[in-house]
């Protein structure tokens, strides 16, 4: 057991920290803007007129991406099933607009692969996972990415070591459904309650709640969300406070 302090808060008796992937520990502000862009794009093209409309649906104003929005927080599925609204709303019917949606965003992902050249981990993210598994904790990954680019993201930064668990979201399961945490628990053979949550947004609140954690910790590094409270237990601009405060 590993206590785990992120400023005045401290996680006690834990044996395992689940992390999310983009935004946590990944950079993926720059690739979300030009995924979102060349999705756009690749939708207007098959559907004329649709294309502002889903930049504004998956959060891209301008040059700016939303961490927020949909892009960022919401699974592939998701978004994938927003453009198809968005086709059906010009007057497709749902089958058709489904499938231009999956089309284009078949397009946009074979453009930018593989993305886990596009989405390189924070500076500090793997100084953070050594020293909690140097401590003794078991860690791992529960995203709304795909399976694969999860997956993809592990093995091209050669965290199979550092990483017990990778899991990303199906449409069967998409997170923040509890069973995500349940079965990332049940790999690492671990308790819910055993298990710190750490993330950058709200769903990641609310996978940690529902799934029982023993808290959640988000990382605020945008300036613009210093103040938001998310509800989690703990707050920290980086990952840093975290791997520095480990008991």
């Amino acid at each position: 057991m590993v206590d785990v302090q992120c400023g005045a808060t401290r996680f006690n008796g834990l044996r395992a920290v689940l992390f999310d992937k983009d935004g946590t520990l990944a950079n993926v502000r720059g690739f979300l803007w030009n995924l979102g862009d060349r999705r756009s794009e690749a939708v207007n093209r098959r559907a004329p007129g649709t294309g502002q409309f889903l930049r504004q649906a998956l959060g891209i104003d301008g040059d700016k991406v939303n961490m927020q929005g949909a892009l960022a927080v919401a699974s592939r599925f998701e978004n994938q099933v927003s453009a198809a609204t968005l086709i059906a709303a010009q007057g497709y019917g749902w089958s058709e607009a489904l499938a231009i949606a999956q089309g284009a965003f078949a397009e946009v992902d074979e453009e930018l692969d593989p993305k886990a050249v596009h989405t390189p981990p924070f500076p500090e993210a793997q100084r953070c996972l050594e020293r909690l598994t140097a401590a003794g904790l078991k860690v791992g990954i529960v995203s709304a990415d795909s399976p694969k680019f999860v997956e993809e993201f592990v093995e091209h930064y050669q965290w199979r070591s550092l990483c017990s668990v990778a899991l990303g979201s199906t449409p069967e399961c998409l997170k923040p459904d509890p069973q995500l945490l349940f079965k990332a628990c049940e790999q690492l053979q671990v308790k819910p309650h055993e298990v710190v949550m750490v993330g950058d947004a709200s769903s990641d609140v609310l996978l940690g709640r529902r799934g029982g954690s023993a808290g959640v910790i988000i990382v605020r590094r945008e300036t613009s969300l210093q103040e938001v409270d998310f509800g989690a237990d703990a707050y920290a601009p980086t990952l840093d406070p975290l791997v520095a405060s480990l008991k």
